[in-house]
């Protein structure tokens, strides 16, 4: 009898340490996820040859678990994500292909943007950044914000005069963001631009006319500086050519239904006409489930009657140029499902009368802006001559906004 309760108080005695082992690692775990620094996401301006860029633009900034906005977060007057001497990681669709060292914060008609120094990947370390072991990645240190600071994103845009950048101080000063890097990850930069834009049956012409206008134009490329993220990995997926037509296709079919909808139209009544158009694809979980966004600039055009003295209508083009009935600025967002099908997860069609008042989304590329692993889609809105930005996180039947600088 003894020997088995000496048994029961030895099972007993290694339950509760199994316990307390599990208790204090949740406890740790919970405290290491408070202490999350600062995660700042910005973009860089690439020049059209890719081989430049000069400029920063600060989007957003996660501290406490919260989204702020990064031009005006911490403000003294220059805000913390443009401190001299911090270093983004640039990342075109979660590829490493360079770093950016913000060298001085200045005001462009009253908006703050970084002036600095971009180094390519297989370059040499930013200025003032020793390189470290290979285990290490960027991280932005920054300490409790001054009193001068406070500890919010309150007041308005600053109007002041920047201040000049700092001779570089010879004691690390602990107050100042500062993005230490190690060596980057082997995925830098791929052969190709990832996630390379998929023409719509009808829109060719309209999509090759694009693609020129933006081959000349600077491109914006997602940059983060993180104090302990995860490791950068690529949102971009393999597929093959029945998999593009089997997504074109089936992208195509549930925006067509949204804008009928939307328009009050029958598909019998009328048609989509794509002007402009373009699918990108991205796997943002890593589960190799396809996120797919569309793009396009369509109309709609009345079914022209069949020919041979039928009654009914036709899907066929109309022989003479015809008016349309309305044309829309789509974005649409669809994932898919276990089955493979796409479903619908967002959608943002605008009325090109109402442009001006609603805008226009652009999506710019896909980046971990919250730091879980995952990734999220950046999008620029367009209202007149305002320029907004919007991140949102993908849903498999919806999508969540995460940060709007509109405020929306």
């Amino acid at each position: 009898m003894t020997s088995i309760i000496r048994y029961f108080y030895r099972k007993d005695a290694v339950k509760v340490i199994l316990l307390l082992v599990l208790a204090v690692a949740a406890v740790w775990a919970q405290k290491k996820q408070a202490k999350r620094g600062p995660r700042a996401t910005a973009l860089v301006v690439m020049a059209p040859d890719g081989k430049s860029a000069a400029r920063l633009i600060p989007i957003c900034i996660r501290d406490n678990d919260q989204f702020w906005d990064a031009s005006i977060y911490q403000a003294a007057p220059r805000p913390m994500a443009l401190e001299p001497g911090t270093v983004y990681e640039v990342e075109r669709t979660g590829n490493s292909i360079g770093f950016f060292t913000v060298a001085q914060a200045v005001q462009e008609t009253g908006v703050w943007i970084g002036l600095g120094k971009w180094k390519p990947y297989k370059a040499q370390a930013p200025s003032g950044v020793s390189p470290t072991s290979d285990d290490e990645r960027p991280v932005l240190r920054r300490s409790q914000p001054s009193q001068e600071q406070g500890a919010g994103s309150s007041g308005s845009k600053p109007q002041a005069k920047p201040e000049p950048p700092p001779a570089p101080p010879e004691e690390e000063d602990a107050d100042r963001p500062v993005l230490k890097r190690g060596k980057p990850s082997k995925h830098s930069e791929p052969a190709t631009p990832p996630s390379a834009a998929a023409p719509i049956a009808g829109a060719k012409q309209g999509l090759a006319g694009a693609k020129a206008a933006a081959a000349k134009s600077p491109e914006l490329v997602p940059a983060i500086s993180d104090a302990g993220g995860p490791d950068p990995r690529p949102f971009t997926i393999e597929r093959n050519a029945d998999d593009e037509a089997r997504l074109r296709k089936g992208a195509a079919v549930l925006a067509e239904e949204a804008i009928l909808k939307q328009a009050g139209l029958a598909a019998a009544n009328a048609r989509v006409d794509y002007k402009e158009a373009a699918l990108k694809y991205f796997d943002l979980d890593g589960n190799n489930s396809v996120e797919t966004v569309l793009t396009a600039r369509v109309a709609l055009f009345p079914l022209v009657p069949a020919r041979r003295g039928k009654a009914a209508a036709t899907r066929r083009p109309p022989t003479a140029p015809t008016v349309a009935l309305r044309e829309f600025f789509v974005t649409f967002i669809a994932r898919e499902n276990l089955n493979g099908e796409l479903q619908a997860s967002f959608g943002r069609i605008t009325d090109i009368r109402n442009v001006d008042l609603d805008g226009r989304l652009e999506l710019i590329d896909a980046a971990d802006v919250d730091g879980d692993g995952r990734g999220e889609l950046l999008f620029r809105r367009r209202i007149g001559k305002d320029v907004s930005y919007l991140v949102l996180k993908v849903g498999l039947s919806q999508t969540t906004k995460l940060f709007d600088s509109a405020g929306e």
